[in-house]
């Protein structure tokens, strides 16, 4: 009776085993696939923002230039050569220089020159401002 009972409890703990060998096979089937469903998501929430950014649409970055409300220079700045601008304003001539696709102020009569030390800009949605002078410089994405 005793081997009896024994054989009960080694087939009631196969059985025990099996079923939460069964139950963790369930539960990593439903774990990878919430795990592929989230990079799924996030592929295409990652495509929809890349999209709607604009970057693989084929519209020009352009250089717009003022000085008051006068407007100096609208081009597409891949087609602005290299060199110098002079942008003439109330306190003189601020210097715009293009380098290699990139803008910045190279030299102004304002006092404080934070317009110089803004530095390069190179993409859309960047700005220069000289105020005192009021010249400002930017990079717009030319509407299609």
């Amino acid at each position: 009776m005793d081997a009896g009972h024994k054989e009960h409890r080694n087939t009631s703990g196969l059985h025990h085993n099996q079923a939460g060998s069964s139950g963790e096979k369930s539960r990593g089937k439903k774990v990878r696939l919430l795990l592929a469903l989230s990079i799924i998501l996030a592929a295409v929430a990652g495509g929809i923002w890349v999209y709607s950014s604009g970057i693989f649409r084929q519209t020009p970055d352009m250089l717009l230039v003022t000085s008051g409300d006068k407007m100096v220079i609208w081009r597409q700045l891949k087609n602005i050569p290299d060199g110098t601008i002079p942008v003439e304003g109330p306190l003189g001539t601020t210097i715009v220089e293009v380098e290699r696709g990139r803008v910045r102020v190279l030299s102004s009569p304002c006092p404080e020159h934070i317009c110089m030390n803004t530095g390069w800009i190179s993409k859309p949605g960047q700005i220069i401002v000289c105020m005192p002078n009021q010249v400002v410089v930017r990079i717009v994405k030319k509407q299609a």
